[in-house]
C-alpha cells in the first residue's frame, strides 16, 4: 500500500480492522490520516458520544453518560473503556486485549506498527526523539488555546488565548526541518507529527477563523520577527493538502462550523470541554445536561 491508495471506504468482509470514530471529532481524524498515509483498509463505525443536536449540526458537545455509550455501541465501548474516539478493533490480533486499542496518539503507533507502507515515523532515533517532544509540545503549549480561544467567555481571556496560539504554532515551524529538505515536518516524509497536528490546523481556518476571527499572522506588521515560521506553516499546510490520504479526511468546513457551535457558547461538557474549563479557571455559560464521562 501507499499514501496513494484507494481511499474508498471498506467493506466489512474486505478488513478485519473496525475504526471507531466520530467524523467531527479531531482526535478521532488523527487516526484516519495514519489508516490512509499506510493504505489500510478499515470498516468505519461511526459512534454517538453526544447528545444529538435539535438544530441539524448532527450532535451537542453535551456528552452522552458512559452507560448509555454502551447500550448503544457495546463493542464501542469494549474497545474505548472512557467512551472517547478512536479506537480500533483488529480481529486478527485476538491475543492481546482482545485485539483492541484506544487513544489517538496509541492508534497512530498502532497504524504505524501493525501494517506495511509508508513507514510514519523516520528512521533516525535522534530524528524520532525530536519528532515526539515536537508533538508533546503541541499537545501542552498549543492544541489548549485553540479551545481556550474558543470557549472563554471574556475578550480579555480570548485575546490572551490568541496571542499564546500564534506564539506556539510560530516556535512549533522552528522545530520543523528546512524547507530546502522537503515541505513536512521531517522534510519529504510524511509522519506522526502531520497525523497529530493537522486536524487543528485545518480548524483555525473554519471553526476559529468563523468563530473568533482568528488568522495566521500575515506581515511584518502583524506577525514581527515570526513572519518566517508562519509563512513556514503555511508552505506544510499547502503540502499536506495535496496529500489525498490528508484531503479525504477535511471535513466540510460549514458542517465543522455548526457542530462546534457547543465550545463557541460556552455549553460543552465533552471531555475538552471540561478540561479547557478547569485549566481557565472559568465556569460553564449553561448548566450541564448530563453527567460527563
Amino acid at each position: 500500500p501507499s499514501s496513494m491508495a484507494d481511499l474508498s471506504p471498506a467493506s466489512p468482509e474486505d478488513t478485519p480492522l473496525r475504526f471507531f470514530t466520530a467524523w467531527f471529532c479531531p482526535f478521532a481524524q488523527r487516526a484516519r490520516i495514519a489508516l490512509n498515509a499506510k493504505g489500510v483498509p478499515f470498516e468505519e463505525v461511526e459512534c454517538e458520544i453526544y447528545y444529538p443536536d435539535e438544530g441539524g449540526s448532527g450532535s451537542t458537545k453535551t456528552a452522552l453518560p458512559l452507560e448509555e455509550k454502551r447500550r448503544r455501541n457495546p463493542e464501542f465501548v469494549a474497545s474505548a473503556p472512557a467512551g472517547l474516539v478512536p479506537a480500533f478493533h483488529d480481529t486478527r490480533r485476538g491475543v492481546c486485549m482482545g485485539g483492541r486499542v484506544h487513544d489517538s496518539h496509541t492508534c497512530v503507533s498502532y497504524v504505524d506498527e501493525a501494517f506495511e507502507g509508508p513507514p510514519l515515523l523516520p528512521h533516525d532515533p535522534v530524528a524520532r526523539a525530536h519528532l515526539r517532544n515536537a508533538v508533546a509540545y503541541f499537545d501542552e503549549k498549543v492544541r489548549p488555546f485553540f479551545y481556550q480561544m474558543l470557549m472563554r467567555p471574556d475578550a480579555e481571556g480570548r485575546a490572551q488565548a490568541s496571542a499564546a496560539l500564534s506564539a506556539g504554532w510560530a516556535a512549533l515551524s522552528t522545530r520543523m526541518a528546512p524547507s530546502k529538505d522537503g515541505p513536512f515536518f521531517c522534510g519529504a516524509q510524511f509522519t506522526v507529527f502531520e497525523c497529530a497536528v493537522l486536524p487543528w490546523f485545518q480548524r483555525l481556518y473554519s471553526v476559529l477563523q468563523h468563530y473568533r476571527g482568528y488568522t495566521l499572522p500575515e506581515g511584518e506588521g502583524e506577525g514581527g520577527d515570526n513572519k518566517i515560521a508562519f509563512d513556514r506553516l503555511r508552505e506544510w499546510y499547502a503540502a499536506c493538502l495535496a496529500r489525498p490520504d490528508f484531503a479525504a479526511t477535511v471535513v466540510d468546513r460549514d458542517r465543522l462550523i455548526g457542530n462546534y457551535s457547543g465550545y463557541a457558547d460556552n455549553s460543552a461538557t465533552s471531555a475538552e470541554g471540561l478540561k479547557t474549563r478547569a485549566a481557565g479557571g472559568f465556569g460553564s455559560s449553561v448548566a450541564a445536561a448530563s453527567a460527563p464521562i
